[in-house]
């Protein structure tokens, strides 16, 4: 599994957002593991980053995302783990 997480809004930008989508849209057309997406925004910001073929979970906060990836990674048996943030405090 690759997990891909960013985050965005009126305070910190959408930067980390779009760059979480673009390298997610890219993996999404290039690597055959699995894909999932946490976008830690409002639903309305999430609307405009959808990734064709990829579970997108929502988060309100960064507590929710930590919680969403512990539940993801929890019993994982692939070969491949990769998760990938540009947030310093993940």
């Amino acid at each position: 599994m690759i997990l891909v997480h960013a985050a965005g809004n009126e305070n910190i930008g959408l930067g980390n957002l779009t760059r979480g989508f673009e390298i997610a849209k890219y993996i999404s057309r290039n690597v055959s593991e699995e894909l999932v997406v946490i976008f830690e925004c409002s639903s309305d910001i999430a609307k405009q980053y959808v990734v064709e073929n990829t579970k997108i979970y929502i988060s309100d906060s960064r507590e929710d995302s930590r919680e969403i990836i512990k539940k993801l990674c929890i019993g994982i048996s692939t070969k491949t783990n990769i998760v990938i943030s540009d947030l310093v405090d993940m």
